[in-house]
């Protein structure tokens, strides 16, 4: 958006890019679970009967493995899985591995999951689970659950049959998504050193493959999209709008966004840039509910050193900035929370009025819903304001033709850089 007025440093063009959405624990796969998908895939590598405990025991009394929180991952009737059948039956097979027992499902779909112990025969355990989903939100709901048992050997093992490519691949996408050149070998390791679990190559090797569908799409999904990737080639589009108006305000942004959603009117989900301007947040919110909504990294720092008076000194406003600029960068979401706990501690009370509206979904990598392909400012938008430095102050034809001959050399340029 272009406005008249002379004040070009607050005139910020909107940024508008295609993306796919990086999938969550609830997105990644189909919601309908066949039992092959988790209650009987590749997971049966190692018979049970022939499982070792080694040093676990020993090992357990020395640190405390990554994978403890799992034994709490199912306990209560009436506990809500946000994430439906498939967060409900990852978290169930988690939950077995920490406990140390297996299960059989008496029923697996889409709609309702039961399962007993599997020494219910053979001990009469009286273990027990059902859980089915709640049609209104999709949530799935722990109905009846007996979190007993009555059967002997519940031991933790180093090697568990729920332990397949599924789960594997649930533990690992953070790691996969931070550096997908990451090895079967150093998969195997990890899960031996931060998890205490043994898991053999090819497994390591399939759950990797797993986790960069969920990371990256499926192959599928890729060659699906090669038809409208030509399409746009052949017919060299390019998805960029401007308006000009006398001030940024809520309903010149509003009117701007309506007519953007008519000429964007896609299955494809669109990430927004800006600098947060004003009018900007509401309207995005109104007219593209549930398009991820990315603030300027550059503006946010700048934003956080004007919330420190000057007796604090331009080097500590620097250093706090680049610890908060460390928080955005973080490649996970552990490592986010471990640099905001940095972040907060260094900081005084004025990085806690900074963060009160500002969700880390708008701005941290590790939680965006979406691609960023490396975007994390709107440089394109400031590119564009000093590219026409110029022309703002002409008059409304000289501002439109201005706009139209650098715009189309700029795409010159590019076109020709492209093809060297």
């Amino acid at each position: 958006m272009y406005s008249s007025k002379s004040c070009i440093d607050e005139e910020i063009p909107i940024v508008v890019m295609p993306a796919t959405t990086v999938p969550n624990a609830s997105e990644d796969v189909p919601l309908h679970v066949a039992k092959a998908n988790l209650s009987n895939d590749d997971s049966n590598y190692e018979d049970v009967d022939n499982m070792v405990i080694e040093n676990f025991v020993s090992n357990m009394s020395k640190r405390k493995y990554m994978s403890s929180e799992w034994s709490e991952y199912i306990n209560k009737i009436g506990q809500v899985f946000v994430g439906g059948a498939i967060e409900f039956l990852q978290k169930l097979c988690k939950f077995t591995i920490e406990k140390g027992f297996l299960f059989d499902y008496a029923k697996n779909d889409n709609l309702r999951v039961s399962a007993t112990c599997s020494k219910k025969e053979s001990e009469k355990c009286e273990w027990y689970i059902y859980a089915s989903i709640e049609k209104a939100s999709g949530f799935f709901i722990i109905r009846k659950l007996v979190n007993t048992h009555s059967c002997l050997g519940i031991v933790r093992h180093e090697k568990h049959k729920k332990l397949g490519s599924k789960v594997i691949s649930s533990i690992i996408v953070d790691k996969v998504k931070s550096d997908h050149l990451i090895k079967p070998t150093n998969i195997v390791k990890n899960f031996k050193e931060e998890y205490g679990l043994v898991i053999p190559y090819y497994m390591a090797y399939r759950g990797k493959d797993s986790a960069n569908d969920l990371v990256n799409g499926s192959e599928a999904l890729g060659y699906a999209l090669l038809p409208w990737y030509i399409d746009k080639l052949k017919r060299k589009i390019f998805e960029f709008a401007f308006v000009v108006v006398n001030a940024e305000t809520k309903e010149n942004w509003n009117w701007f966004l309506e007519h953007l959603a008519i000429v964007l009117m896609t299955d494809y989900n669109i990430v927004f840039m800006s600098d947060r301007g004003h009018g900007l947040l509401d309207g995005v919110k109104e007219i593209f509910p549930n398009a991820p909504h990315s603030f300027c990294i550059k503006h946010l720092k700048d934003n956080l050193s004007g919330k420190y008076p000057s007796s604090f000194g331009s080097t500590y406003k620097k250093h706090i900035a680049k610890l908060f600029q460390k928080c955005a960068y973080a490649s996970t979401v552990d490592i986010f929370n471990e640099k905001m706990e940095e972040f907060k501690k260094e900081s005084s009370n004025q990085a806690e009025s900074f963060l009160e509206k500002l969700a880390p979904e708008n701005y941290a990598i590790a939680c965006f819903p979406a691609k960023r392909y490396g975007e994390m400012s709107n440089s394109l938008a400031e590119s564009n304001n000093k590219m026409l430095i110029d022309e703002r102050y002409m008059s409304l034809p000289q501002l439109l033709e201005g706009i139209r001959v650098k715009t189309m050399n700029k795409f010159h340029e590019k076109k020709a850089e492209s093809s060297t």
